[in-house]
């Protein structure tokens, strides 16, 4: 009687083990993607007023022009932008 009782603890015992060595796979494989993210964005690239000099040398005049008339046709623009850029701009500075 005593050696039912056992046997399911120790299937039980043996499955959280192999749960256990998962869950470790799972942080381990974690820990290395954020390690290689991390790798990635630390090359010293960071974002300059002059990243399009080259491209398009006239951008300013013309995002300028393009929000102008959007805020012209559609006042809620102007917050919606400005929000825009705090979320994924201004916190990364």
């Amino acid at each position: 009687l005593l050696l039912l009782r056992c046997a399911p603890i120790a299937l039980n015992t043996s499955q959280h083990i192999g749960m256990a060595s998962s869950g470790s796979a799972s942080w381990v494989t974690l820990a290395l993607l954020l390690f290689i993210t991390l790798a990635a964005t630390a090359n010293g690239d960071e974002l300059s007023a002059s990243y399009y000099e080259k491209t398009c040398p006239n951008v300013q005049h013309v995002v300028r022009s393009v929000m102008a008339s959007s805020v012209a046709a559609q006042p809620r623009m102007a917050p919606a932008v400005l929000r825009l850029f705090f979320h994924d701009c201004f916190i990364n500075v």
